[in-house]
Formats: structure tokens, sequence, C-alpha cells
């Protein structure tokens, strides 16, 4: 299967750039216990990039033709990054309550992140 959408992104350029900003955005929570917690959605960021990833490779499978998509993978992928989504926000609401807004900008950022490793290779 000839897909290279995983050799498209830059993690060279991802990693830095993605952990830089989450240890940035950790300077403004209160206490280790939302320290912790906003890791905790960071690394739940990262598990739901991978099913995005998972997701979109099936589809591009399909659409070019090469081999039908497994539907149930890819529901249950889909299912799978709303469960982890919605259970790192409910952690973050649980352990910093208002300030929840602290991971979402950081996850709103590593989308930013991501699109910019992709553009950017590098070859």
């Amino acid at each position: 299967m000839p897909l290279k959408i995983a050799q498209k992104i830059n993690f060279k350029l991802f990693i830095p750039i993605s952990v830089g900003l989450t240890a940035f955005f950790s300077i403004f929570c209160k206490g280790q216990a939302e320290v912790i917690t906003h890791w905790a959605v960071y690394f739940a960021v990262l598990v739901n990039f991978y099913m995005l990833h998972t997701v979109v490779r099936e589809l591009i499978v399909a659409g070019k033709g090469q081999e039908k998509p497994d539907k149930f993978i890819m529901f249950a992928y889909s299912l799978g990054k709303l469960l982890v989504l919605f259970g790192a926000l409910s952690l973050g609401v649980l352990f910093m309550g208002n300030r929840i807004i602290i991971p979402v900008l950081n996850y709103a950022f590593q989308i930013f992140a991501l699109c910019a490793s992709f553009l950017y290779k590098g070859e």
C-alpha cells in the first residue's frame, strides 16, 4: 500500500514545536494538579491526531480505489476520537474548572503546529 501521508509530516519539526507549545501553556497553570492535567490533555490530543491519521488514511485508500475502506475501523476510530477528546476535556474540567481554556487553546495551537510541520517538510 503506497501511502505517504505519514511521511509528509515533518516529525523533526512537529515534536519540538508541539512540546514547546505545551510547555509554554503549562506556565499558565496553577499548581501541580493543573500541570499534570494539562499534559494528560496533551497526550490525549496526540492520540486524537493518530486516530485522525488512521481515518484519513482509510479514506485516501478508498479514494484511490486501491481497496475498500474498512468502515468498522473508520467508525471505531471516529468514535474513539470523540471519546478521547470528551474524556480529556472532562478530566480538565474536573481538575482545572474554568481554566480549561488553557488546554483548549493548546489544542488549537497543536493543530497549527501539525499543519506547519505538514507544509514545511524541508526535503
